[in-house]
């Protein structure tokens, strides 16, 4: 089963309006449509029903229909920059996103109340191109040395 954000989710998630617990804004923030919860369970991310079925009850998240699935597989990402333009798929990007979104909250929740609208402004990033926004501000604030894992990891 496949699920995606609903449309106004984003603001009740960034106002923090509804009670959700960490592990329900985490799942929360990786469905996007292109991985199956299975997919999710696989790559050991913790996914109980209940979360799902809450998330759903709240309105948050909606199921992925397969002719729209299919055409999300067909969307492609250009990339940012002067030079030839490197493409990646949904997938791609959900697994850049995955890998550098647990390193650039690890990191800016180290910084303590100095970090914490930065660390706040990590959190709520939903996808890779909103944790690239961030990125100067991360680097600014961490240090290059810290910073070169969250460049790793963006890179892959």
């Amino acid at each position: 089963m496949r699920y995606t954000k609903a449309a106004a989710a984003q603001t009740a998630l960034k106002d923090r309006s509804l009670a959700l617990s960490v592990r329900q804004r985490s799942i929360f923030i990786v469905l996007d449509g292109t991985r199956t919860i299975e997919d999710l369970r696989g790559c050991g991310f913790d996914v109980p029903q209940g979360d799902i079925d809450r998330l759903l009850e709240l309105g948050l998240i909606s199921q992925v229909a397969e002719p729209i699935l299919a055409s999300l597989h067909e969307t492609v990402y250009a990339g940012s920059g002067e030079g030839p333009q490197r493409t990646r798929s949904p997938a791609t990007e959900w697994q850049r996103f995955n890998t550098a979104y647990p390193v650039a909250v690890r990191l800016t929740a180290r910084l303590g109340l100095s970090g914490f609208r930065l660390n706040l402004a990590v959190e709520a990033t939903c996808d890779v191109q909103q944790l690239e926004g961030l990125i100067g501000q991360v680097r600014a604030t961490v240090g290059a040395k810290e910073f070169a894992e969250l460049e790793l990891a963006l890179a892959a």
